[in-house]
């Protein structure tokens, strides 16, 4: 389900499932590419981790793409360096978020640059080239690694290192997920505390796109208020008729959306009473959701208890790296040439 955390999993999906031509490289693995002078060059530390300019360019270039209509004039005039600021404030924050998952694989001894991840990493980008299966999806390929490479360039800012560091994220993240599920030591008390604290919430939501069935934007957004007016009602599931996820009666955490994509919707869940029904929120690419806090009934506990121990292990385990790299991002160490860098030095870079 779209909704639930993974967001290295979602990158990596977003790599493979957009690919465009059937092709195939041979059977051995690509090797790196070598970075040049300036994209491996220090901007800071976090830890026991260098991040390079090629890291900043990456993260900084998509921050901006998140701004509507933005443009190079975003960062100019009198807003123009509080703004710079802001951005690269907010891509560093995203970074360290990386690397406290590489920090916390090591903290419970899962080594990010095992030879078993080197393997994987190479895996992945294997079939994203010549193509084949990932999981569940069939993966189409590229005519060439250098069309790959500058596919990465194009949509996602991205060169070779960044995005074979963003794998290696990735096939951490399932790490520690398998690690948590099977080997975290926890109790049934545990995952009880858990449910009947105010960290857990019952939400039921009703989402669309705006083009959904065919419609416009403004026809789904009338179908979705139609929703808002059932989840208002005494039976709020007569609101499911309207929504295309098959299912939106679940626990949360803080930590089981990605608040990258829908920290809108966490904010709103976490300000209502019980009860109460969220006006609809447009999403951006996840799409229109309303969704309506609902009663903690004391029987899921033991009827949904699996569920609730995979929240709770969700939460344990994003909170960790929430605290990884909250102390990262107070250790950081810049460089000099971090400090010389400006708005107009990192959107002229090709």
């Amino acid at each position: 389900m779209k909704h639930r955390r993974n967001q290295a999993m979602a990158l990596l999906l977003a790599l493979c499932l957009i690919l465009v031509s059937l092709t195939a490289c041979g059977d051995g693995y690509y090797k790196p590419v070598d970075s040049t002078e300036l994209e491996a060059t220090p901007v800071f530390t976090l830890g026991e981790d260098t991040v390079n300019y090629e890291m900043l360019y990456t993260f900084f270039h998509n921050r901006c793409e998140n701004i509507p209509s933005f443009s190079a004039a975003y960062f100019t005039g009198e807003e123009g360096d509080e703004r710079f600021r802001e951005v690269m404030d907010a891509a560093i924050r995203e970074i360290a978020s990386v690397y406290a998952m590489l920090t916390l694989c090591r903290e419970v001894e899962i080594d990010p640059y095992s030879e078993e991840m080197d393997t994987a990493v190479n895996e992945v980008i294997k079939t994203s080239v010549d193509g084949g299966t990932f999981g569940e999806y069939e993966i189409r390929g590229f005519d060439s690694y250098k069309d790959y490479l500058a596919y990465l360039r194009r949509e996602f800012h991205m060169n070779d290192a960044v995005n074979r560091l963003m794998m290696r994220y990735a096939e951490c993240e399932e790490a520690l997920s398998d690690y948590y599920a099977e080997s975290y030591a926890y109790t049934e008390a545990d995952v009880r505390s858990f449910f009947e604290s105010e960290d857990c919430l019952r939400i039921l939501w009703v989402s669309r796109f705006e083009n959904s069935g065919g419609l416009g934007r403004s026809e789904n957004l009338a179908l979705m208020e139609s929703a808002r007016q059932k989840l208002r009602g005494t039976d709020p599931y007569k609101a499911l008729q309207y929504s295309l996820e098959p299912t939106t009666d679940f626990h949360i955490g803080r930590h089981t959306l990605d608040r990258a994509y829908y920290g809108k919707l966490i904010d709103a869940a976490y300000a209502l009473p019980t009860g109460g029904v969220s006006e609809v929120m447009d999403l951006g690419s996840e799409g229109l959701f309303v969704l309506r806090r609902m009663d903690k009934q004391s029987a899921s506990f033991s009827s949904r208890y699996e569920e609730l121990a995979k929240v709770y292990l969700g939460e344990v385990m994003y909170g960790r790296i929430e605290e990884i790299a909250a102390e990262l991002m107070e250790g950081i160490v810049y460089t000099e040439f971090f400090s010389t860098l400006t708005a107009a030095d990192i959107l002229g870079e090709a």
